[in-house]
């Protein structure tokens, strides 16, 4: 089968224009991939916290390092490709994709 030992690649979104207390199954959420500037030769921790099967899962925790040598990331910079919409509590999400 093709595929089956190659591992999934990890992708970043960021959905910048949202307001952040926007349910996440909102079909208006413009999600904008910034996987290119993660560092993935860096530590990226993902957490979700549940202690069994049958509890309610809740908002989990990621730790990764991101590539702001460009200033795409600095709140203030007119030049970043997503000025002006760089704030805090930004809603952000990690998928793993498969291959097919």
């Amino acid at each position: 089968m093709p595929g089956l030992l190659t591992p999934p690649r990890l992708a970043v979104d960021i959905a910048w224009a949202t307001n952040p207390k926007v349910a996440l199954t909102d079909e208006t959420v413009a999600w904008v991939d910034i996987t290119s500037y993660l560092e993935l030769d860096k530590s990226v921790a993902i957490a979700r916290r549940r202690s069994d099967e049958l509890d309610e899962s809740s908002a989990g925790t990621a730790t990764a390092q991101y590539n702001n040598a460009s200033g795409a990331f600095t709140q203030l910079n007119p030049s970043s490709p997503f000025y002006p919409y760089v704030k805090y509590n930004r809603l952000i999400r990690y998928r793993s994709l498969y291959p097919e």
